[in-house]
Protein backbone atom coordinates (compact mmCIF):
# COMPACT_ATOMS: atom_id res chain seq x y z
CA UNK A 1 0.00 0.00 0.00
CA UNK A 2 2.74 2.48 0.90
CA UNK A 3 3.93 1.99 -3.15
CA UNK A 4 1.00 4.19 -3.96
CA UNK A 5 1.64 6.83 -1.75
CA UNK A 6 3.69 9.65 -3.99
CA UNK A 7 2.42 13.06 -3.31
CA UNK A 8 1.92 15.59 -0.44
CA UNK A 9 2.63 15.26 2.81
CA UNK A 10 2.04 11.39 2.81
CA UNK A 11 4.96 10.44 0.28
CA UNK A 12 7.94 11.77 2.98
CA UNK A 13 6.07 9.82 6.05
CA UNK A 14 5.86 6.56 3.42
CA UNK A 15 9.33 6.69 2.32
CA UNK A 16 10.16 7.63 5.93
CA UNK A 17 8.50 4.05 7.17
CA UNK A 18 10.18 2.61 4.54
CA UNK A 19 13.65 3.08 4.74
CA UNK A 20 13.64 2.45 8.57
CA UNK A 21 11.76 -0.83 8.34
CA UNK A 22 14.51 -2.33 5.34
CA UNK A 23 17.14 -0.59 7.47
CA UNK A 24 15.70 -2.26 10.48
CA UNK A 25 14.91 -5.93 8.15
CA UNK A 26 11.36 -5.62 10.05
CA UNK A 27 8.12 -3.95 8.52
CA UNK A 28 6.27 -5.11 12.07
CA UNK A 29 2.39 -5.43 12.27
CA UNK A 30 -0.41 -3.79 10.08
CA UNK A 31 -1.57 -2.42 13.38
CA UNK A 32 1.95 -0.49 13.72
CA UNK A 33 1.52 0.68 10.40
CA UNK A 34 -1.79 2.29 12.04
CA UNK A 35 -0.46 3.24 15.04
CA UNK A 36 2.34 5.40 12.80
CA UNK A 37 -0.27 6.65 10.40
CA UNK A 38 -2.61 7.72 13.15
CA UNK A 39 0.24 9.59 15.28
CA UNK A 40 1.04 11.21 12.48
CA UNK A 41 -1.96 11.95 10.80
CA UNK A 42 -5.10 12.18 13.34
CA UNK A 43 -5.77 15.57 15.07
CA UNK A 44 -4.81 14.65 19.02
CA UNK A 45 -6.23 17.15 20.17
CA UNK A 46 -9.99 17.51 19.79
CA UNK A 47 -10.89 19.68 22.17
CA UNK A 48 -8.62 22.42 21.08
CA UNK A 49 -9.72 21.51 17.13
CA UNK A 50 -13.42 21.98 18.07
CA UNK A 51 -12.53 25.40 19.94
CA UNK A 52 -10.81 26.81 16.66
CA UNK A 53 -14.05 25.49 14.86
CA UNK A 54 -16.10 27.45 17.81
CA UNK A 55 -14.16 30.38 17.09
CA UNK A 56 -14.21 30.45 13.12
CA UNK A 57 -17.53 29.11 13.12
CA UNK A 58 -20.39 31.61 10.45
CA UNK A 59 -23.75 31.44 9.43
CA UNK A 60 -23.17 31.37 5.74
CA UNK A 61 -26.28 33.06 4.30
CA UNK A 62 -29.79 31.71 5.20
CA UNK A 63 -28.78 28.66 6.48
CA UNK A 64 -29.66 28.72 10.09
CA UNK A 65 -30.16 24.81 10.68
CA UNK A 66 -26.96 23.84 9.17
CA UNK A 67 -24.88 26.47 11.44
CA UNK A 68 -26.75 25.42 14.51
CA UNK A 69 -25.87 21.95 13.57
CA UNK A 70 -21.83 22.35 13.13
CA UNK A 71 -22.00 24.67 16.28
CA UNK A 72 -23.74 22.16 18.36
CA UNK A 73 -21.48 19.18 17.09
CA UNK A 74 -18.27 21.73 17.84
CA UNK A 75 -19.73 22.49 21.60
CA UNK A 76 -19.97 19.26 22.18
CA UNK A 77 -16.42 17.66 21.18
CA UNK A 78 -15.09 21.05 22.82
CA UNK A 79 -15.99 19.85 25.94
CA UNK A 80 -17.55 23.50 27.05
CA UNK A 81 -20.68 23.95 29.19
CA UNK A 82 -20.82 27.09 30.14
CA UNK A 83 -24.00 28.63 28.79
CA UNK A 84 -22.93 32.19 28.69
CA UNK A 85 -19.25 30.98 27.08
CA UNK A 86 -21.81 28.86 24.27
CA UNK A 87 -23.82 31.84 23.87
CA UNK A 88 -20.89 34.16 23.07
CA UNK A 89 -19.34 32.04 20.20
CA UNK A 90 -22.72 31.41 18.94
CA UNK A 91 -24.05 35.21 18.76
CA UNK A 92 -20.80 35.64 16.86
CA UNK A 93 -21.31 33.26 14.36
CA UNK A 94 -24.65 34.44 13.67
CA UNK A 95 -25.82 36.66 10.85
CA UNK A 96 -25.06 40.42 12.17
CA UNK A 97 -29.22 41.07 11.55
CA UNK A 98 -30.14 37.65 13.55
CA UNK A 99 -27.79 38.94 16.34
CA UNK A 100 -28.70 42.36 16.71
CA UNK A 101 -32.66 40.82 17.05
CA UNK A 102 -31.89 38.31 19.84
CA UNK A 103 -30.01 40.93 21.70
CA UNK A 104 -32.43 43.66 21.55
CA UNK A 105 -35.02 41.25 22.87
CA UNK A 106 -36.65 42.53 26.10
CA UNK A 107 -35.66 39.34 27.78
CA UNK A 108 -32.21 38.14 26.03
CA UNK A 109 -31.95 34.13 26.49
CA UNK A 110 -29.48 33.13 28.89
CA UNK A 111 -29.43 29.23 27.83
CA UNK A 112 -27.94 28.51 24.71
CA UNK A 113 -30.72 25.84 22.97
CA UNK A 114 -33.21 29.15 23.72
CA UNK A 115 -30.43 31.25 21.41
CA UNK A 116 -30.95 28.13 19.24
CA UNK A 117 -34.78 28.24 18.87
CA UNK A 118 -34.80 32.41 18.80
CA UNK A 119 -32.18 32.28 15.82
CA UNK A 120 -34.19 29.73 14.19
CA UNK A 121 -38.01 31.43 14.54
CA UNK A 122 -36.06 35.17 13.83
CA UNK A 123 -34.81 33.25 10.38
CA UNK A 124 -37.95 31.72 9.34
CA UNK A 125 -39.22 35.73 10.03
CA UNK A 126 -37.49 36.67 7.14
Amino acid sequence: TLSFIKKGTTQGWAATLTADAIQLKKFGTFNDFVKSMEATFCTTDIKGKALGILQSLNQDGDDILGFINQFKVAAHQSGLTDHSVLICFFSEGLNRGLMRHIYTMDTIPDKIEAWYTKAEAFQAQW
